[in-house]
């Protein structure tokens, strides 16, 4: 943990090798204290919340596709017992005649 930082790289403009330029460097060693100061579980429990908030949204963006699914299946399917009633009823001019007036009312 130990950081080097040398004088020279806070002014890019000084010549090294002129007499009045600085060689030193900065070398700090976090002591024990700050190390204890600033540990903190904080990233790990943030990444565990949006973590779990993630796998909640997807659990109910499946949940919602199935309801989905189911309704539209049930839809389709009463359509087609619909379509199957109407043709065994008419003859087939007579259910597309009823079919296009439906349609037309629903247009309007």
């Amino acid at each position: 943990m130990r950081v080097e930082i040398p004088f020279n790289s806070f002014n890019e403009s000084t010549n090294l090798d002129a007499p009045e330029s600085c060689v030193y460097t900065i070398v700090v060693y976090p002591s024990k204290e700050f190390e204890e100061e600033h540990n903190s579980n904080i990233p790990l429990v943030m990444t565990i919340v949006i973590a779990f908030t993630h796998f909640i949204m997807i659990v109910t963006f499946l949940i919602y596709n199935w309801f989905v699914q189911r309704r539209n299946s049930k839809v389709v399917g009463a359509a087609a017992r619909a379509n199957g009633i109407l043709s065994s009823m008419f003859p087939r001019s007579v259910r597309d005649r009823l079919i296009a007036n439906k349609e037309e009312e629903d247009a309007k």
